[in-house]
């Protein structure tokens, strides 16, 4: 971890020593505290192939893949602040799909906020997982406690909470949820990142898992005031209507370049599909019928979300980036904000 850093400042830095050599000279750039934009690169998964497993010479060809998807985020934004990948970087937690994973320039050159899931982590023995002997995450702010899956972080105005309802027996996450914005309570913008998706458009969107989870999170998510969930797991791109207690609720449009709405209640949802292209879900047949459904798409081509925030707009784009390098906007959302929402009851 390096402190001291300055906000909105590039900096140069090398590995090593004199005696075992020095890496080469690698740049990176501090984000802007105020207007900030950032990069979702959904489930990486280096090492898939399928349900099955990939040799080292695939995942270093799909590591390649995906450096290849994150250019051109970059290149699109080239001011982005910092990328988020929610959970599933790797197929399993092995040295050589890590490997695969971070030995790309995007890994040396960008803040990244990596979430840990299952296929990360050898089935949820967290204290055993080598992921975080390769990829650093905040710690859990509050409360204190050793359990994987924890942290919250706070960039310019707008509030980041992860809390995984896989350790709901170690710490309840909506109780972790509710003490992080009790702890930053007047962010304007809050944003919940969750791996698995109980909002889901392909493989996943019939677990009887999700609709419990939408009983038990809903009322939270919208007491706290969250704007945004963004989701991994589902391999399949979903974004949902503005949504309060698990329903749709009547928005007021907010004209602009980007189609808006005007102080939305609810949160809306996001299931990025793949940025490598290791593995996609094909789409539910019913998918477009169901009431979550603003928009469902499955090209199987990789993708990546840019989130704009600034002092009234929160602006979603997603693209897909074809073998060719075409860059493509799929699809585009933006929450119109004029105060900051009130936290309401736990309750």
């Amino acid at each position: 971890t390096i402190n001291g850093l300055q906000a909105n400042t590039r900096y140069s830095y090398r590995i090593g020593s004199d005696t075992a050599g020095w890496s080469a000279t690698h740049e990176f750039n501090t984000a802007n505290d105020n207007t900030f934009n950032f990069i979702v690169a959904g489930d990486p998964q280096i090492g898939a192939v399928g349900f099955g497993e990939a040799t080292y010479a695939q995942a270093i060809n799909q590591g390649a893949n995906w450096q290849r998807i994150m250019s051109q985020a970059f290149n699109l934004y080239p001011d982005a602040s910092f990328f988020i990948a929610p959970g599933d970087v790797v197929q399993r937690p092995k040295e050589s799909y890590f490997k695969a994973l971070l030995n790309q320039e995007v890994i040396r050159t960008r803040p990244s906020v990596m979430l840990e899931a299952s296929h990360d982590d050898a089935d949820y023995e967290k204290n055993e997982s080598i992921f975080h002997q390769h990829i650093f995450q905040p710690t859990p702010s509050y409360p204190a406690t050793n359990a994987k899956g924890f942290f919250w972080f706070k960039h310019g105005d707008t509030l980041f909470i992860h809390a995984d309802y896989t350790y709901i027996s170690e710490t309840d996450p909506r109780e972790y949820i509710i003490q992080a914005v009790e702890q930053i309570p007047d962010t304007k913008w809050r944003i919940y990142l969750l791996h698995y998706s109980y909002y889901a458009a392909g493989f996943h969107a019939n677990a009887s898992t999700a609709a419990i989870l939408r009983q038990q999170f809903s009322p939270i998510l919208d007491n706290m005031g969250i704007d945004l969930v963004i989701f991994g797991h589902d391999h399949a791109y979903l974004r949902t209507p503005q949504l309060l207690n698990d329903q749709v609720v009547a928005i007021t449009p907010h004209l602009g370049n980007v189609p808006g709405v005007l102080n939305p209640e609810g949160a809306v949802y996001i299931q990025s599909n793949s940025s490598s292209g290791t593995k996609y879900y094909p789409l539910k047949s019913d998918i477009h019928q169901r009431y979550y459904t603003a928009l469902a798409r499955q090209t199987n081509t990789p993708s990546f979300i840019n989130i704009d925030i600034n002092d009234n707009d929160l602006t979603i784009k997603s693209f897909e980036v074809d073998g060719d390098n075409n860059v493509t906007l799929f699809d585009q959302y933006r929450i119109h904000k004029t105060g900051i929402r009130p936290v309401l009851t736990a309750d």
